[in-house]
């Protein structure tokens, strides 16, 4: 699995995720979100979808969280996940 995309559970654009992923099992889990396999309806790729509990974000969380979004969508590097996409 390549590749990874974050996806918020109270994203406004969830149905579309829904509609375009089937999420499979829990690859891992952390203090306030889980890594779950999907795999795209149309293709068929193979993603590590980081799905965020937004509730459970304190201040210092939200700001590590952009860190994050920040360094991985720099980052190019064969033995890094890459990030695709962020809703």
């Amino acid at each position: 699995m390549p590749r990874t995309t974050l996806q918020s559970e109270a994203a406004p654009d969830s149905e579309d995720f829904s509609e375009n992923y089937d999420l499979g099992k829990k690859l891992g889990s952390g203090a306030f979100s889980v890594v779950r396999r999907a795999v795209a309806k149309a293709g068929g790729g193979e993603y590590a979808v980081k799905v965020i509990r937004k509730a459970r974000l304190t201040p210092e969380d939200v700001s590590a969280l952009e860190d994050e979004v920040a360094i991985l969508s720099t980052i190019d590097h064969p033995n890094v996940l890459q990030l695709l996409e962020v809703s």
